[in-house]
């Protein structure tokens, strides 16, 4: 809040400034909404939707997807090979170059829609509409030739590509069944399933065989030495009859084993194997009977063998047949159940590589028929007259302008105005290096202010708010209007100066500035008048022999003054000037050549040391600081000096080298004076306000002859 007040005192500070800026940026800004030509605004409309070859330049990354990005559908509308072409549709190509075209141009999309809204500014309605109009029908005609340029494209593209796709299906087919038929093998999973059952298979009927045999071996020998037969067996193999139908037999059941791993039990092939092998098993047992008869008949001689010994001798045959056949079909078996456990072995990398193959054919296959389908897309596409827009609404001829409106332009010259004008103050408010606060004075030193004094009416008709009956002259104004605000804040710096330190009053007091122009002259002559009211004998000495003022402040002779008295001219006596009983004025007297040799003579510091028994006071008017060492030299016989500082006047620079000087001379600054203070420009005056409306109820009239 504070911050806010602040500016707002600088504002209220630099008004004219303020008011003057504002005045010519709003006539600047403002003034062209009167002259300026009314615009019209045509607008048309276009919704976007998907057509059938983008589904075809989708999957082959040729073409644009038809639910386009509608900024880049934006950016297509207004770019330069589309204006160009609006102008020659448009008839425009002698008076609107395709910058300016686009420059008038607005484009938006429609939240939530597909639709993009064109809009034309011109100050022509009809031009406004035909331009939008001419843009719409450029815009969808050259839709329908990209998407058909593309959608041609990419059908040369499909059909360059079909013969290769093609070659590969058919070398993928053809590397599936070189493999199937160099393996004979076809459904590799179905195979390996059937491997395993088959040798599970073998494996039993190969223990069941085994089985078998050791049963018919421990039967042959029985028969044997019932007979009382040895080595029958290698007398019956060596008949060659014998030999040849174990031969036969053997091959019958090889091929009965084999054509089990291929066929069911029930196959025809195998029914007649085995048909054939029954055949030969009971030639074979007749031979090898009528062979054994033989052998024991060769053995026991002549004798007829009875029935018992005959049946024997069969069965002993048969037994010998079945050994026979059993051995040779667990030689079998054993062979085929080595052929199967290697090729399950196998199973497990043809299938691995059937399935590669099967890829590589389906792969191929699936590209083919997809370029294929997308063949006929692109030739329906390539023949097609639509495009992926439409115009939803055509542009109309508008009617009423869209700008400028008068109160917008007005209301925005004005609101522009005031920010400039506003900007302009603060600116120059920084550039200025013045001090124009309390607060800007007290950051720049720890001096105390020890009074405030207001601005004084330069006419003194009229007084913060009071009135007066004469002019009067700014110096005396405390002596002609003790009864006042402005009176009232030289009492209150007296007072101040009183208690700033009550055990050792200050009788010599010098009143400086830093420059010229600070008010120091007027400020000693009504502090002087307010020490005088408040029954103090004082003396008011005009130290500024360059450029001395208090004689035209009192309306005095300056014949005679403190220059004269240093070169021994005059006295004191007959020097000063009677003001009021209780104020003396010493002038300046007439100025010397060096002022500063006479400020640094003895005399000088008699003449203080003799006045200071005959005042309660003695206020020096001492020159500003920064234009000779005269103030120096006054403030070596003073007890303190009284550093005065008027805002808008006293700067940075020069309020500091002041400064630098006392302090480097050892000299006691008792405090400042801030000398006309704006009291609309500060917000410390609220005080003198109150008191400036008590003194006019009171209506206390000045006392000029006081």
């Amino acid at each position: 809040m504070e911050e806010l007040f602040r500016y707002f005192f600088i504002l209220r500070r630099r008004k004219w400034l303020l008011m003057g800026s504002f005045v010519l940026l709003a006539a600047l800004l403002g003034g062209p909404a009167f002259t300026a030509k009314p615009i019209y605004r045509a607008q048309g409309q276009l919704l976007f939707r998907r057509a059938g070859a983008s589904k075809v330049t989708d999957t082959l990354s040729t073409l644009r997807d038809d639910d386009a990005n509608l900024n880049t559908e934006a950016e297509l509308i207004t770019s330069v090979p589309i204006a160009e072409k609006v102008i020659v549709a448009a008839g425009l190509k002698s008076i609107m170059p395709p910058a300016a075209l686009i420059n008038s141009l607005d484009v938006r999309i429609v939240r939530g829609t597909s639709i993009l809204a064109v809009g034309y500014r011109d100050i022509d309605p009809l031009r406004a509409a035909q331009v939008v109009n001419a843009l719409l029908a450029v815009y969808i005609a050259q839709d329908i030739q990209s998407n058909r340029a593309e959608a041609q494209a990419a059908r040369i593209f499909i059909e360059q590509q079909l013969p290769k796709v093609e070659g590969e299906v058919r070398k993928a087919e053809q590397s599936m069944r070189a493999f199937q038929e160099s393996n004979r093998i076809f459904n590799v999973d179905g195979e390996s399933a059937s491997a395993i059952a088959m040798t599970k298979g073998l494996e039993q009927q190969l223990a069941m065989s085994q089985v078998e045999l050791s049963t018919l071996e421990t039967k042959r020998l029985r028969l044997q030495e019932t007979l009382g037969l040895r080595g029958t067996e290698g007398i019956i193999l060596t008949s060659p009859s014998l030999q040849q139908l174990i031969g036969e037999l053997q091959q019958v059941e090889q091929k009965i084993s084999l054509e089990r791993t291929r066929y069911r039990e029930d196959h025809p092939a195998i029914a007649d194997l085995r048909l054939k092998r029954l055949s030969l098993q009971t030639l074979l047992r007749e031979q090898m009977g009528s062979a054994a008869l033989a052998q024991v008949q060769q053995r026991y001689g002549s004798l007829q063998l009875s029935a018992a010994q005959q049946s024997l001798i069969q069965d002993l045959a048969s037994a010998e047949i079945e050994r026979l056949s059993t051995r040779e079909r667990i030689q079998s078996l054993g062979d085929l159940l080595i052929l199967h456990r290697e090729k399950n072995a196998r199973l497990p990398l043809l299938g691995q590589q059937q399935r590669e193959l099967e890829r590589q054919l389906k792969a191929a296959q699936a590209t083919y028929e997809t370029l294929l389908a997308k063949l006929q897309e692109v030739r329906v596409a390539e023949n097609q007259t639509t495009g992926n827009a439409r115009v939803v609404s055509p542009a109309v001829t508008p009617v009423l302008p869209v700008s400028p409106s008068l109160f917008q332009s007005l209301l925005q010259a004005v609101t522009l105005a005031l920010g400039g004008a506003t900007g302009i103050t603060l600116l120059v408010e920084v550039a200025d290096k013045s001090l124009k606060t309390i607060e800007e004075v007290r950051s720049l030193t720890d001096y105390p202010v020890l009074g405030i004094i207001p601005v004084l009416d330069q006419t003194g008709h009229r007084l913060l708010g009071g009135t007066a009956q004469s002019p009067i002259n700014l110096g005396t104004f405390v002596h002609h209007v003790p009864s006042s605000a402005p009176s009232d804040a030289f009492r209150m710096l007296v007072a101040n100066l009183r208690f700033l330190n009550a055990d050792r009053p200050r009788q010599v007091i010098m009143v400086t500035s830093s420059i010229a122009g600070e008010g120091k002259s007027t400020l000693a002559a009504n502090l002087a008048t307010a020490l005088g009211q408040m029954g103090n004998r004082v003396l008011l000495i005009d130290g500024d022999m360059r450029r001395s003022r208090q004689h035209k402040i009192w309306g005095c002779s300056n014949g005679s003054g403190l220059s004269h008295i240093l070169v021994k001219q005059s006295n004191f006596n007959a020097a000063h000037h009677l003001i009021t009983a209780n104020l003396h004025l010493l002038t300046a007297g007439s100025p010397p050549p060096n002022p500063a040799l006479l400020l640094n003579s003895q005399s000088l510091e008699d003449l203080v040391r003799e006045l200071r028994q005959r005042y309660d006071s003695i206020i020096i008017d001492a020159p500003p600081l920064t234009i000779g060492a005269d103030a120096l030299l006054l403030g070596n016989l003073a007890d303190g000096t009284l550093f005065t500082l008027r805002p808008k006047v006293s700067d940075r620079s020069s309020f500091g080298f002041a400064r630098q000087l006392l302090e480097q001379n050892h000299q006691e600054v008792l405090g400042l004076v801030i000398n006309g203070v704006s009291v609309k420009d500060d917000a410390h005056f609220g005080y003198y306000y109150y008191v400036n409306e008590y003194y006019q109820k009171q209506a206390i009239a000045p006392n000029p002859s006081e």
